[in-house]
């Protein structure tokens, strides 16, 4: 699962757009759900975020081929 943090002044300009477009593509073809999210509900509704966030992660399967570290391996 990845979340991506879209806004209008990177992701509606036509370039941007299609960049954001490439990178949903390939996530989403290598079997990776992606969140989209702008930054007001970050401030404003984060408890829905991690809400949405752990549905997806409870509902989701393990990608062949990728491998994931707890983040308390990086401290």
């Amino acid at each position: 699962m990845a979340d991506e943090v879209d806004s209008r002044e990177w992701h509606l300009a036509p370039d941007g757009w299609e960049a954001t477009m490439r990178r949903d593509r390939k996530l989403t073809a290598a079997g990776i759900r992606v969140l989209h999210v702008s930054r007001r509900p970050l401030r404003t509704e984060p408890d829905r975020i991690v809400g949405d966030n752990a549905a997806a992660l409870r509902t989701g399967q393990p990608v062949a081929g990728i491998i994931t570290v707890p983040a308390a391996a990086w401290a």
